[in-house]
């Protein structure tokens, strides 16, 4: 048997016997994946009454006005338009986009740590140090500079039919020193001179793994790979992945958030605009009536039916309905430059139409309570929050216990550039390791204790949104059913006025009433007519305010 085929059998005996081991270097790793179950806590929903989360009883159906979509509650072609604009180019949508995407990039980041790391590396290391540097090789030889001896050793070299031995072995150069050549027969030798040694003749071969001395430096390159991955035996992985996803699914409930909200205020907002438009219509319209009041009482005066105070008093009169003019077109403005911003486009004017030009408001369906759980982006937010703290609590439980890591490397390595692709470079190494944590400055236990009161904190943000919602529900309901209260005995009213205007007018001008009483009822009127507007704002309002406390918008 030759020494090439014994070293190939030593190799594959060697494979085979590490190909058995590997089961059993897993086994303990299965062991430790079977009892992560009892570390990990399974998530459980969040549980909340939602009954009598509204404070009155409401008609109720399966599908609630939140469902509807926002198109069809506003029927307004230049509010659909300013929706639709502000849905384009709302810098707070732009905002929840952002941190969409960054909840991504981390939940994509947890992914990958399933996977194992992969590095490469490319070194080159110069040593230098005092004193005698050494050349050691097989096949070579050794000189020890400045030192008293030189030996060569010769190599091995076998052929068929016979024995050769050794190869040529140089004795190095000394004062005083021997060299001595082995591996045939010969013996070289040298008194303060050069010994030589010459063995006989045959085969040799050689491996040169010796470190190069060039003018007192070491060399060792080296190319190579390492990996490193980590087994996610307790779970530690698999919770911060899901408690990114639900960070994901958070930031995706924010958007919804701010996107039912953006809706809600440019309807509001438009509907108080349409508000102002009406009530500065009504100030105008009162200004030309008492304009002709005053023309009227002086020609009463002409008559003396009045008096010249009378007179005055209907001037007074006039200019007090025409100073409230500039404060409603400044409310006016203010109001345009805020739906400008809504809107994402620099203060200007806002195209729309008029309050008695909207649609008669549709019947309010609320749904049963639970369907708030479903319907509102921020309860839905509240409960992923909760959700992800739960999962980075689990997370935070695995830390207690051990670590287990396979590490390989591989590569080649070499003293000189030369060999450095040679088979003899190659090298390559597995290690399994398991590290359990014994101190660590209480930092495990102060995480652990954080993510637990994290997690308490969460549920009761998820509980106070619960109640948060039921009341805007309730309060929604009510305003619009006051709203539409009012509205009906505001018409009464302002039938009487109306009247009251028309009685007083004419008994002043048949000289059995004084001016006095006109103006009380000319002012009584000009109040409930403003008030009739802010009804008709309140209910369309209340309408919006509900769509939005139902969850409506985003569907």
């Amino acid at each position: 048997m030759t020494m090439r085929n014994h070293h190939l059998r030593i190799n594959n005996k060697t494979s085979v016997m590490a190909t058995a081991k590997l089961p059993r270097l897993f086994l303990p790793l299965l062991l430790l994946a079977g009892s992560s179950c009892g570390i990990l806590r399974p998530y459980d929903r969040p549980n909340t009454a939602t009954t009598g989360l509204y404070r009155d009883r409401t008609p109720t159906d399966t599908t609630s006005l939140a469902q509807r979509p926002w198109q069809q509650l506003f029927t307004d072609p230049n509010l659909q338009k300013l929706i639709a604009e502000g849905i384009e180019n709302n810098r707070n949508l732009k905002v929840a986009d952002a941190r969409i995407a960054q909840a991504q990039a981390l939940l994509a980041q947890s992914r990958a740590a399933f996977l194992p790391s992969l590095t490469g590396r490319a070194t080159t290391t110069l040593s230098r140090a005092g004193g005698a540097f050494v050349s050691t090789g097989i096949g070579g030889g050794s000189t020890t500079v400045g030192g008293t001896t030189g030996t060569g050793v010769g190599g091995i070299g076998t052929g068929t039919g016979g024995t050769g031995t050794g190869g040529t072995g140089t004795g190095g150069t000394g004062t005083g020193g021997i060299g001595t050549g082995t591996g045939g027969t010969g013996t070289g030798t040298g008194t303060g001179g050069t010994g030589t040694g010459v063995g006989g003749t045959g085969t040799s071969t050689t491996t040169d793994q010796s470190t190069v001395v060039t003018g007192g430096a070491a060399h060792q390159y080296l190319l190579g790979l390492s990996s490193s991955w980590e087994a996610d035996v307790w779970g530690k992985l698999r919770s911060t992945r899901r408690a990114y996803a639900a960070s994901v699914m958070q930031s995706e409930a924010y958007r919804r958030v701010v996107l039912t909200q953006l809706i809600a205020d440019i309807a509001d907002n438009y509907y108080s605009l349409l508000a102002l438009d009406a009530q500065l219509e009504i100030t105008r319209q009162t200004v030309k009536n008492r304009i002709q009041d005053v023309e009227t009482m002086k020609l009463l005066l002409e008559g003396d039916v009045v008096t010249g105070a009378a007179v005055v008093q209907s001037e007074a009169n006039r200019y007090a309905a025409e100073v409230t003019i500039p404060d409603l077109e400044r409310n006016i403005r203010e109001a345009e430059n805020l739906l400008a911003t809504l809107l994402g486009r620099t203060p200007g004017p806002i195209a729309r139409g008029t309050l008695t030009g909207q649609d008669v408001p549709p019947e309010l369906l609320t749904g049963v309570p639970g369907q708030l759980l479903r319907n509102r982006p921020d309860v839905q937010q509240a409960e992923y929050a909760f959700a992800s703290n739960f999962e980075f609590t689990n997370a935070a439980r695995t830390y207690f216990y051990p670590s287990f890591t396979i590490t390989a490397n591989g590569g080649l390595t070499s003293t000189t550039l030369s060999n450095l692709f040679s088979p003899t470079a190659i090298f390559a190494s597995v290690v399994g390791g398991l590290a359990q944590p014994i101190f660590s400055q209480g930092l495990n236990r102060a995480r652990l204790r954080r993510s637990e009161a994290l997690q308490q904190e969460y549920l009761y943000t998820y509980q106070q949104t619960m109640f948060v919602a039921g009341q805007e529900v309730s309060n929604a309901l009510f305003s619009y059913q006051s709203a539409a209260d009012k509205k009906r005995i505001r018409a009464q009213q302002l039938a009487a006025l109306n009247l009251s205007v028309d009685y007083t007018q004419e008994l002043l001008r048949a000289g059995f009433a004084n001016y006095t009483e006109v103006l009380q009822a000319q002012q009584s009127l000009l109040q409930a007519q403003l008030n009739s507007v802010n009804d008709e704002l309140q209910q369309r309002q209340a309408v919006t305010d509900l769509y939005h406390a139902l969850g409506g918008g985003w569907q």
